[in-house]
């Protein structure tokens, strides 16, 4: 019994020694940055947009644009010139990919400046903001651009759980530089 009771003793002296017993730090949690807001007007949409490609965040970006499960409205994207043809059935999840693959490829802070920004055709449902836009998104792919600029025109609505979204976007060229549509088809 007395061997026992030894051998008992001084297991627990070895483990106390050891640290076995001891509690130790949490370790942290993997986070995205986020700044997200519930999009209650239609300006918090515009603001995070701009923080959701800042940050890189896919799922911010998408929650951008109208949820069509919370309502009939439908997204739809019209690309600067040249570009109709191949933006023809672009919709949600072209969206989610082309941010996907461009976040993979992200090597730097990207930016969105919106200019002479201007809401239009306010009512209780709708919205809608011009602007002339330049995003730089520094990549890792060498053979495209990582400055865009042009002009976009954006439709919002509010949904049934009173959020409001894009549900249709408009992006135009304006000079010779490339465009939104040529980042976005370049990353689909």
């Amino acid at each position: 019994m007395k061997t026992i009771a030894g051998v008992l003793i001084c297991c627990i002296v070895i483990a106390s020694g050891c640290d076995l017993f001891s509690t130790r730090d949490p370790e942290k949690p993997d986070t995205i940055t986020s700044s997200y807001k519930p999009p209650v007007t239609p300006d918090i949409v515009l603001s995070n947009l701009i923080s959701a490609i800042q940050e890189k965040n896919v799922d911010n970006y998408m929650r951008n644009f109208i949820d069509t499960t919370a309502t009939t409205v439908r997204y739809s994207y019209y690309p600067s010139s040249g570009y109709e043809i191949r933006f023809q059935q672009w919709g949600l999840e072209n969206e989610r990919r082309y941010f996907q693959n461009l976040r993979a490829q992200a090597s730097g802070t990207p930016s969105l400046t919106l200019s002479n920004l201007t809401e239009q055709n306010r009512t209780a449902n709708t919205a809608e903001y011009i602007a002339d836009y330049f995003l730089i998104y520094p990549h890792k792919v060498v053979a495209i651009a990582s400055q865009v600029r042009g002009y976009l025109h954006f439709y919002l609505c509010v949904n049934n759980q009173s959020q409001w979204g894009i549900y249709r976007w408009d992006d135009v060229k304006t000079i010779s530089d490339s465009t939104w549509s040529y980042l976005k088809y370049s990353f689909d």
